[in-house]
C-alpha cells in the first residue's frame, strides 16, 4: 500500500478513511469519444479535490489560446490549439490534451509537448513555463515534461483510484502545490532586479535639480499678464475691455500676413528651411512687441 498523501487523503483501510483504490472519482466506463473524455476525465481529473485540485479558473479551454500549425508530421493542415491549458500566476504551467479512445494517448502527448514548446518560445531562454504536459485517450492517462520524447507517468484510468500508486505517482508530479511551485520560479526569473525611470536615462537627479535659462519673451509678457489675469482690482475693467480683445478682422490680417506657403509646407527640408525659420523668427518678435505695446498705457 502507498504511503498516505500530505493532502489529506489517506489510504487507511480500516480507519474510515478511504482505503486504496476504493474509490474512482473519475468516469471508467461510457466514454464514447473526445468531448467525452474532456468532460468527465480530464476536467475531474484536473479539478477535483482528491486529485490535483486546481482552481477551475485556472484552466483554460480551447478558445484560450490561438490555433497554431505545428504537427506536420501528423498530418494537419489546420490550426492546432490544445483541450486545456493551466495558468498559474499568469505563466502556462501545464498543456492538456484529449483523445478520442480510438486514438493512442502517445499522439496526444507528443501534440502537448509541441505545444508547449511553441508557448516556452516566446519566453527568455531557459525559462520555460510550460513544463508539464498531459495527455489521455480515457483508457491511458500520461504526464510528464515538456522536452521528453516518453512520458514520465504512463497509467490506466481505472487504476486512479484514491491511495493506490498510480494516484500518488500523478500527484507528486503534477499537483497543484506542485505546479504553483513552478510559476513561483517562472514569476522570479521575470522580476526586474534594477529598475530606472525615464529621468533617470536624461541625466538623473541633477536633470531634476537643474535650472531652466530665463524666458525673455515670457519676462515681458509675465507683468502684463498678471495685471489683467490675477488683478483683483475693478478699476482695470474699462482698460481691459478697451485693450485685451483682438478684433476678427486683426485676427485674419494677422494670420494671413504669417500664414507659410504653400511650397514651405510641402518642401519643409529643401531651399525654403531658410524662409520659414525667418518667418518664426519674424513672428516671435513681432509677438513680442504687438502684445507689449497694446497693453501698454497710453
Amino acid at each position: 500500500m502507498a504511503a498516505p498523501w500530505h493532502n489529506g487523503i489517506k489510504a487507511t483501510g480500516a480507519s474510515g478513511c478511504l482505503s486504496a483504490g476504493m474509490t474512482n472519482q473519475l468516469a471508467v466506463g461510457g466514454v464514447e469519444n473526445e468531448a467525452a473524455v474532456e468532460q468527465k476525465v480530464l476536467f475531474p481529473l484536473l479539478t477535483l479535490p482528491a486529485y490535483l485540485a486546481l482552481p477551475p479558473d485556472a484552466v483554460k479551454p480551447k478558445a484560450y489560446l490561438a490555433p497554431t500549425p505545428l504537427d506536420k508530421e501528423a498530418g494537419r493542415t489546420t490550426g492546432y490549439f490544445p483541450d486545456y491549458s493551466v495558468w498559474i500566476h499568469g505563466y502556462p504551467i501545464l498543456i492538456v490534451e484529449a483523445k478520442d479512445p480510438s486514438v493512442a494517448a502517445e499522439k496526444g502527448f507528443r501534440e502537448a509537448s509541441i505545444y508547449a514548446r511553441h508557448l516556452n518560445a516566446r519566453y527568455p531562454t531557459g525559462m520555460n513555463p510550460c513544463h508539464y504536459v498531459m495527455a489521455s485517450n480515457g483508457i491511458e492517462l500520461l504526464a510528464g515534461f515538456w522536452d521528453q520524447e516518453r512520458p514520465s507517468l504512463k497509467v490506466r484510468v481505472r487504476d486512479l483510484g484514491l491511495g493506490t500508486d498510480a494516484h500518488e505517482q500523478l500527484l507528486r508530479l503534477c499537483h497543484y502545490s506542485v505546479l504553483e511551485k513552478r510559476a513561483g520560479q517562472a514569476a522570479a526569473a521575470l522580476r526586474i532586479t534594477r529598475g530606472l525611470r525615464p529621468y533617470q536615462h536624461a541625466g538623473g537627479q541633477a536633470l531634476i535639480n537643474a535650472k531652466r535659462p530665463l524666458n525673455t519673451f515670457a519676462a515681458d509678457l509675465s507683468p502684463v499678464l498678471r495685471r489683467y489675469f490675477s488683478s483683483t482690482d475693478e478699476s482695470n475693467s474699462k482698460e481691459i475691455a478697451e485693450r485685451a480683445y483682438v478684433s476678427s478682422a486683426e485676427t485674419t490680417e494677422y494670420e494671413s500676413s504669417h500664414r507659410p506657403r504653400a511650397s514651405d509646407t510641402l518642401n519643409p527640408m529643401g531651399h525654403q528651411h531658410s524662409s520659414l525659420c525667418r518667418v518664426a523668427m519674424t513672428f516671435k518678435v513681432r509677438a513680442r512687441w504687438s502684445l507689449a505695446a497694446r497693453f501698454r498705457r497710453p
